[in-house]
């Protein structure tokens, strides 16, 4: 628990040496009790400054915001509005407990803006609970929706709340439903299917309808055992694509059905027996579709275990690349260890008897070749999972253009490759809801 006096900064008034009272001339203490007098103290800060210190601090887990309830008045208001900004329901209970305090405190509904629904429980359903809560949430942005409970899907078609995203785990049976609750909800601009096949012979449904999602930004897919092209079949106006455990094959149909449109692509590849030594590269996609308006790509490449790549100055070069990629800012790729030790191992040339490096060459090609090109990163992935590989913040080696136009290192430093989660709409929760949904999966 901390004090008032410690948000300050503080320090007791008296001296650890000689247990006297410290000098006015000592530095910090006249300026902080200056700031106090003059109205700097915390308690002062308007409500909504508050709700904005709590969202930056506040953590998955929001255990010492929960006791900020009990301090101080001041803080009522702010510390709810983050605790109540986001709920989840993992059983009949807590939907029910839901529905009690919000009848007792009708205010808390305004702050809910995000609800995640884990139906993974086959005894209780919380179909009923749902119908009776969803009413009270006039102000619910973002349904998340773990599980088989197919029911719940049609409860949230008759929410009166105008969804801005939706994401939806579970078996492919649902896209049925899916696509009717999107015909319910035009304003969806933010879509996440982390979907499986119920059995080897289910007839798959396909989203085709033109007249859905026509405001929808960002569509995230899980294609390791649902492929894109069996899910999607219209060139929907999305800006920011991710797709997860994709084919090779797969991944250049969905690129092919919105060519036009994104500017940002995050794409966990599955490289196997079917790719050719060109698919080691990460630009290689480039060879089979044109995409003239993509600034930012993030690539990681999963090997399956029967498959080993080898790169090298022949396969890297994809003819007319400037021209197939025009807008193209930033690349991130990552990859597993054995690539990294290819990419960065000193090898001698025998012409001139130097070191040099196969990375060093694919960037200096890259750079000569895309005259757009300002950054390229290169990291060793940790994980292949869903969780380890949406990090929004990543280190390894950089590669820079200079404002004199040469190419400048590779720097290890960090690298900002949020391009595909930044978005008002963009879940506080969503390496939970992915590492939840990959779980409930059997991934």
């Amino acid at each position: 628990m901390f004090r008032n006096s410690e948000w300050l900064g503080q320090r007791d008034s008296r001296s650890p040496a000689t247990g006297s009272g410290v000098s006015s001339e000592t530095p910090g203490v006249n300026e902080s009790k200056a700031c106090t007098q003059e109205g700097g103290h915390i308690l002062r800060l308007p409500t909504e400054l508050l709700s904005m210190i709590f969202d930056h601090l506040v953590d998955e887990d929001k255990p010492w915001l929960a006791h900020l309830l009990i301090v101080c008045k001041a803080f009522l208001p702010g510390a709810e509005a983050t605790l109540w900004n986001t709920l989840a329901i993992k059983k009949f209970t807590d939907a029910s407990e839901t529905i009690n305090m919000i009848r007792e405190k009708p205010y808390l509904a305004a702050f809910v803006h995000e609800l995640v629904l884990f139906a993974n429980d086959r005894r209780t359903s919380l179909a009923e609970p749902l119908d009776d809560l969803l009413p009270l949430l006039a102000d619910l942005r973002r349904v998340n929706l773990i599980g088989d409970d197919t029911e719940l899907l049609r409860v949230l078609h008759r929410t009166p709340s105008r969804l801005r995203a939706l994401t939806v785990a579970g078996k492919s049976h649902a896209l049925l439903l899916v696509e009717e609750l999107l015909a319910a909800q035009p304003e969806v601009v933010s879509l996440t299917l982390i979907l499986a096949p119920c059995n080897v012979d289910d007839q798959l449904h396909a989203l085709s309808r033109p007249d859905d999602l026509q405001r929808m930004q960002r569509l995230t897919f899980s294609a390791e055992t649902l492929p894109f092209s069996s899910t999607f079949q219209y060139p929907y106006p999305v800006t920011h694509l991710s797709a997860y455990a994709v084919s090779h094959g797969d991944l250049i149909y969905a690129l092919k059905l919105f060519s036009n449109i994104p500017v940002a692509a995050f794409i966990v590849r599955t490289i196997d027996s079917e790719c050719d030594l060109e698919c080691f590269w990460p630009t290689r996609i480039f060879a089979d579709v044109r995409l003239p308006h993509l600034a930012h790509l993030k690539i990681c490449d999963k090997y399956d275990e029967y498959t080993d790549l080898c790169g090298d100055d022949d396969t890297m070069a994809v003819p007319g690349l400037g021209g197939r990629c025009p807008a193209l800012k930033s690349i991130i790729w990552g990859a597993d260890r054995p690539t990294m030790d290819a990419l960065f191992w000193p090898h001698a040339d025998p012409d001139t008897s130097a070191k040099n490096v196969l990375m060093d060459r694919y960037a200096c090609m890259l750079f000569e070749r895309v005259p757009t090109l300002e950054r390229l990163g290169v990291y060793q992935c940790r994980d292949a999972d869903m969780e380890a590989v949406y990090e929004k913040r990543l280190e390894g080696e950089v590669y820079e253009r200079a404002e004199d136009r040469s190419l400048v290192g590779p720097e290890y430093k960090a690298m900002i490759g949020r391009f595909w989660s930044d978005s008002p709409t963009a879940s506080s929760q969503d390496t939970l809801i992915r590492a939840a949904a990959t779980r409930s999966l059997g991934g």
